[in-house]
């Protein structure tokens, strides 16, 4: 690869403007240095190749020929380019010329010209040589350290100021670093893309026209050591049991990793950075036993161990597999299976982690209709997505105790609060109500009037019920504060048992 291409030399040079081009890929042959011809023999010295030819119109005159055939003649020595006074143009039969023509509208072509033109490059490549080697430096010392491949791409990202990015075979993200906010990779006809082992490939850019040749340069050097990153990840990923403990340990390590150090355990795993996932928690007859069967289509399942007493598993979803459940021949098995939405990368997978744990409780406590439930499926979740930002807030709990009044402290076994569910459930419906809660209707009227009396407004009134059923749900909200080993909540004397919320549908 040349350290500086034409392309390198008018971006510096903004006062070059190409007036005819041989062929597409013209901005990328190689340069080396200016000369200019003299009226005299020789006209010019011997060419090695790479060489900017400035050809003043004196030259023209001594030598006799047409541009044409200057061209002609300069073609075997493969010079860059040739740099002729702004006035000449080609002739229309040169619409394709064999080398690219330059011009600089008022500039004089005189050797004034030529050693500005070699002072620039020669100052270029010394600033390209010091920083290909601090950048060579940089990533020995980060090697040697044994550093993976989400600090080599982030130390280099830094290093030159351009986003870097590492896509696997699948084109999914390895490791990036330096992108904006919304995270856009580079697209390979822009930017500089180079193989890496395995089938990798490590995107850089795209750089802007002045830094494309310090681009190249650091592209050439970080392959090498991305390569060595990504063979030596390889060999020290875990497998069996100690992936799935990794895996655990990534659910369990939530923000405190931060998104950086997240995406390096995940690195190291081997999973994705920027694939979309889903958190799973499974539970079989309420002790977690038995793993469902996962529909084994362009979905990979991670098993994630254990957590809150649960099978825990890790879906990596792939293109539009996101709609992901259990394949039906395991669910007759399965107490429950409780699914996150989807988080778009592994920073976003301590926010899954909640929502599964947040479904999962709903689910051991009946709130939910199961046995399957999706956090992002409105009928799964009804009116508790809505909730889930307000668990634990101080406004929804405020909201409740005013709804609800006295009933939590005169209804310590949660029977009122049940029968008051059940009615709300079937619509104000005393017959349904009466039949879900298995009691005579008399019954259930006693059990409205006490509530009544408790709550001070009349439960018969719709505008009421939709006030009282929204405080039952934020009494039966699952704490956002249950960690790892917690039990789902359960019945307490302040909140209705999980079985009060079975015909809630």
């Amino acid at each position: 690869m040349h350290d500086i291409v034409l392309s390198d030399l008018l971006a510096w040079e903004p006062r070059l403007a190409c007036v005819a081009a041989p062929s597409p890929n013209w901005r990328d042959r190689e340069v080396s240095w200016a000369v200019i011809a003299r009226a005299g023999a020789p006209m010019l010295p011997p060419l090695r190749g790479g060489e900017i030819v400035i050809l003043p119109q004196s030259a023209f005159a001594w030598s006799g020929e047409t541009l044409e055939a200057l061209l002609r003649d300069l073609e075997p020595h493969e010079p860059a380019a040739v740099v002729v006074d702004h006035g000449v143009r080609p002739a229309l039969d040169m619409a394709n010329p064999p080398l690219p023509v330059l011009a600089m509208p008022g500039v004089s072509l005189t050797g004034e010209l030529e050693s500005s033109l070699n002072r620039l490059l020669t100052e270029r490549r010394g600033e390209l040589y010091r920083a290909g080697t601090e950048f060579g430096r940089t990533l020995t010392a980060l090697s040697s350290r044994g550093a993976d491949v989400s600090r080599l791409v982030a130390a280099a990202a830094t290093t030159i100021g351009l986003p870097i990015a590492v896509l696997d075979r699948a084109d999914r993200t390895l490791a990036r670093s330096g992108f904006g906010a919304e995270g856009t990779a580079a697209t390979d006809a822009v930017a500089i893309v180079r193989s890496l082992t395995d089938g990798c490939r490590v995107v850089i850019g795209p750089p802007p026209s002045e830094r494309q040749a310090l681009a190249r340069l650091v592209a050439d050097r970080i392959v090498v050591a991305l390569n060595d990153a990504l063979i030596r990840n390889a060999d020290l990923r875990p497998r069996g049991a100690a992936r799935a403990q990794a895996i655990a340990d990534l659910l369990a390590a939530g923000e405190s990793r931060g998104q950086r150090g997240l995406e390096a355990d995940a690195l190291r795993i081997g999973l994705p950075i920027a694939a979309d996932y889903r958190v799973v928690l499974a539970r079989a007859d309420g002790s977690g036993g038995e793993r469902p069967q996962w529909r084994q289509t362009t979905t990979a399942v991670h098993d994630a161990g254990q957590m809150d007493g649960a099978n825990a598993v890790l879906i990596e979803c792939q293109g539009r597999d996101a709609d992901v459940l259990p394949d039906s021949a395991s669910e007759a098995s399965t107490g429950h299976v409780a699914i996150s939405g989807v988080a778009h990368g592994v920073g976003a997978i301590p926010e899954a982690v909640r929502q599964a744990r947040f479904v999962d409780q709903l689910l051991a406590a009946g709130a939910a209709p199961g046995p399957i439930a999706r956090f992002d499926r409105l009928d799964d979740m009804q009116a508790f997505r809505l909730l889930y930002e307000l668990r634990d807030s101080d406004a929804a709990r405020q909201y409740a105790r005013d709804a609800l009044g006295a009933l939590p402290k005169c209804d310590r076994r949660g029977e009122l609060r049940k029968t008051l569910l059940a009615f709300l459930a079937a619509g104000g419906s005393h017959v349904e109500a009466a039949r879900r809660l298995g009691v005579h209707r008399n019954t259930l009227s006693y059990r409205l009037r006490q509530i009544d009396r408790a709550v001070g407004r009349d439960s018969s009134d719709p505008a009421v019920r939709l006030t009282l059923h929204l405080a039952l749900l934020v009494d039966a909200l699952p704490a956002q504060s249950a960690g790892t080993g917690s039990r789902p909540p359960t019945a307490g004397a302040d909140r209705p048992t999980g079985a009060d919320f079975v015909d809630n549908r």
